[in-house]
């Protein structure tokens, strides 16, 4: 790796080459090189130019894209011509946790379009544990040191997206505490007042 050099096993003949090494993993090797657990010097070798790719939970603008290259990938391997995913398999794929990240993405597309009748790929055809879309098991991402007014603000907006604009649902999923004190807020701007207020009204009757 060093030289460029490749030896022969005999050791009679060194190749001469001009490759470069891609290496992938999904732990972090400092922590094994810490620990003992990786070799140091092959870590310092391979460290020339590291990317970090978060997982697929944390880039879901990502997976129309990914579903896109694999519906053309598959048509063509299967030849069909499914080049359509209806908005509730959509939201489904978009809000589930992808702890098998890329791979199981391109996995469940490939069972989808094997099991779909049509040139539509709908919620049917999915596995069972993203036939559902748990709101409440919803996570906000937020910044440290984030003003509180901001998080509430994002609290509330992230909520009514979660239920497509259903104020009552929303008010349900916040909870009798977070719904009274949504009306306890301060505006941040006319309209978030106006937002909070309506699902005051809507709900807790509390106006």
């Amino acid at each position: 790796m060093k030289t460029g050099n490749i030896g022969e096993s005999e050791g009679k003949k060194t190749i001469r080459t001009n490759a470069r090494i891609i290496a992938s993993t999904n732990k972090n090797l400092r922590d094994d090189v810490d620990s003992g657990t990786f070799r140091k010097d092959l870590y310092f070798r391979l460290e020339v130019f590291t990317i970090n790719l978060p997982p697929l939970k944390n880039r879901r603008d990502d997976i129309p894209l990914l579903l896109k290259h694999f519906t053309a990938l598959f048509n063509k391997e299967m030849d069909k011509t499914i080049n359509k995913i209806s908005q509730d398999a959509m939201d489904r794929l978009m809000h589930y946790t992808w702890p098998g990240n890329v791979r199981e993405l391109k996995n469940i597309i490939q069972r989808a379009m094997l099991l779909s009748k049509k040139n539509i790929i709908t919620p049917e055809v999915l596995p069972d544990r993203i036939q559902t879309k748990p709101l409440q098991k919803q996570t906000l991402d937020l910044e440290v040191g984030l003003p509180l007014k901001e998080v509430e603000k994002r609290y509330i907006e992230n909520t009514l997206r979660r239920t497509r604009g259903n104020k009552l649902k929303a008010a349900q999923l916040l909870g009798s505490a977070e719904g009274h004190c949504i009306t306890k807020l301060k505006p941040i701007t006319s309209n978030m007042l106006c937002l909070c207020n309506i699902i005051a009204q809507e709900w807790f009757h509390c106006a």
